[in-house]
């Protein structure tokens, strides 16, 4: 041990920590402050004017990254700790991972600096093996303390979880009601004014509208999430994915992660004991609308931009008819352009065909044949009810290989052989439903007794390139085909050179077309 005379010699850096501080104040790291000044006063040593300061677990299970602590480290290694050694509350405060105390007792040993800790009330001498193995064997007693708190914490939460018992943070919404004798929580219920703004966003992607138009009008309204900001759409998505609206609990066993984010295997949904928010004339939850929603979200069609963010009418929805690659937009000599994306087959401005496009729209809406052939319920058909069920019944089997081949149950010999005949089934039970299924867009696109072109005015753009693939699809009115101009060096009317692909016919000409197609613009 070190005697009162060396220590009397030292200036040394305190390391200051808190798991967690409700506040904002830092007092538990204040505290430590004082507690080291005084120690300082009735040893004789001194404390560097700029302590590290971090608020955050030490622990292996930690979350967080302990940025002063990475920098006290750097610090180290440079050269620039500037202190005789390093001051802690107590051990713990360092670290509760072994390997990383390890590593700063080695850093500090080789610089030849000591470690002051204000609950041992003691300088380690880190020169010494018996004050190193001290310093070690505290951190492995904190590394097992800090494991058997973590173990406690997973089962306490299990155990809630089987009951349904809520955990964790309030929903956006929920409010807790406590007992005004005990202090103890009774329940947890709903807000009724933020209820009806969650209600809201639920009917509002349900009718096919976007999350970017919620977040837009909410905004304008002044609706505001919990820390009193404006929401944005993440947010907004994040809210609709939360299962506790309908009354479940859910629980990740060992994890902290999205629900829909973890393998299938590792979640476990129990009924809460709380009432759902969405609820049917019952007062059962309706989970009928917060399934159709999670099919929205997920929907891989959404994504309407591609990296940098393609915010045009048909990109990426028509096709190249010469060589059946997509359509991308581009520029050409300063004036937006479609161009086939693969190998440049085709070229046509893109102003003249997004009008052309919208005429077609229009067009096809108008036919009372085809207004009748849609699905205007929200509720599923029979028919397409089956489709549903089939293609969740095949990408569960291939979910369940995945998860099979990654915990080694499946070699990749096998789940390489078995993959291809299972996305060619899922592929065609996805085509089953798209054929089936109007899309909410369109259903909200075609209410009863508005005019189709207003409509079409007030959509924006995700709005729109979800009608323009569905009307343009195989099954409606066909593939937007772009042809080359049949007149080389000539520019030719854009009907001119626009096929429609059909399944029960490769191509298709547009009723109507003019039988000479030769035509400068």
């Amino acid at each position: 041990m070190a005697t009162k005379l060396q220590v009397a010699s030292l200036e040394l850096r305190a390391y200051l920590r808190v798991s967690k501080d409700a506040s904002g104040e830092e007092r538990s790291p204040n505290e430590q402050w004082s507690d080291l000044e005084d120690d300082g006063a009735a040893e004789g040593f001194t404390l560097h004017a700029s302590p590290y300061r971090d608020i955050g677990s030490a622990s292996r299970h930690a979350r967080k990254a302990r940025t002063n602590f990475d920098r006290m480290v750097r610090d180290l290694v440079s050269g620039e700790f500037g202190a005789d050694g390093l001051a802690l509350w107590e051990p713990s405060r360092g670290s509760r991972k072994v390997s990383e105390w390890a590593r700063l007792i080695e850093m500090l040993a080789e610089r030849k600096l000591g470690v002051w800790v204000h609950t041992d009330g003691r300088l380690y001498d880190l020169s010494r093996a018996r004050d190193r193995k001290d310093l070690q064997d505290a951190a492995v007693d904190a590394e097992y303390e800090s494991g058997k708190t973590s173990e406690r914490q997973i089962r306490s939460q299990a155990a809630r979880a089987a009951r349904g018992g809520a955990a964790g943070r309030l929903s956006f919404a929920q409010v807790s009601e406590y007992d005004p004798r005990t202090g103890k929580l009774i329940r947890r219920s709903w807000d009724d004014e933020k209820a009806a703004l969650v209600i809201e966003a639920f009917n509002w992607v349900d009718r096919g509208k976007s999350l970017n138009t919620l977040e837009k009008k909410w905004y304008k309204d002044g609706v505001r999430n919990g820390v009193g900001n404006a929401f944005t759409s993440v947010q907004i998505r994040e809210m609709l994915r939360n299962r506790s609206y309908i009354g479940e609990r859910v629980h990740v066993a060992g994890q902290i992660i999205r629900w829909w984010k973890a393998d299938p295997d590792d979640v476990t949904i129990i009924k809460g004991d709380w009432e759902p928010l969405l609820k049917l004339e019952d007062g059962s939850a309706d989970r009928a609308l917060f399934d159709r929603v999670q099919d929205i979200l997920t929907d891989v069609s959404r994504v309407t931009t591609r990296g940098g963010g393609a915010r045009h009418f048909i990109s990426m929805i028509a096709k190249c008819d010469v060589c059946d690659g997509v359509i991308c937009a581009n520029k050409r000599h300063g004036k937006p352009v479609y161009v086939c994306r693969a190998k440049g087959c085709v070229t046509i401005g893109q102003e003249i065909t997004d009008k052309f496009a919208e005429e077609l729209i229009i067009e096809y809406f108008s036919r009372d044949d085809e207004y009748a052939s849609l699905n205007h319920n929200v509720d599923d058909t029979a028919e397409l009810a089956a489709a549903k069920r089939e293609l969740l019944e095949i990408d569960a089997h291939y979910q369940s290989m995945k998860s099979l081949m990654g915990k080694r149950k499946m070699s990749p010999e096998a789940f390489a052989e078995l993959e291809p005949g299972v996305l060619a089934d899922l592929a065609e039970a996805q085509r089953k439903v798209d054929m089936l299924r109007t899309p909410a867009e369109v259903r909200e696109f075609l209410r009863p007794g508005e005019d189709i072109e207003a409509r079409l005015e007030e959509a924006d753009i995700y709005e729109l390139r979800k009608i323009a693939a569905y009307v343009f699809s195989p099954a409606r009115l066909g593939e937007f085909r772009i042809m080359k101009s049949p007149i080389r060096g000539h520019r030719v009317p854009v009907e001119h050179r626009v096929r429609f692909g059909r399944l029960d016919t490769e191509r298709v000409e547009r009723p109507g077309e003019a039988a000479n197609p030769v035509g400068v613009v």
